[in-house]
């Protein structure tokens, strides 16, 4: 599962021409933390919850708002 996400990052980041490849190894740091406080949350890498999270925190806004929150109860919130 951790090459498939690796694979999906160097992917994601190889069509970003523009982006310097120090600017891709933050990106794929920041993507790889932010999945480590998924797990922690209690996602395992089978679940349907981590594969939304790879769907989700793809965009920088996502893992904006999701890293911002302190706790993981606040992460885990999902009351509309």
């Amino acid at each position: 599962m951790q090459r498939e996400f690796k694979r999906m990052v160097d992917h994601y980041t190889s069509d970003r021409s523009s982006v310097s490849s120090t600017s891709n190894a933050t990106l794929t740091a920041e993507i790889e933390s932010t999945m480590q406080k998924v797990v922690e949350c209690g996602a395992s890498e089978e679940s349907p919850e981590y594969y939304m999270a790879t769907k989700l925190f793809g965009k920088v806004e996502n893992r904006v708002f999701f890293n911002t929150m302190k706790t993981k109860e606040g992460r885990l919130c999902n009351h509309v």
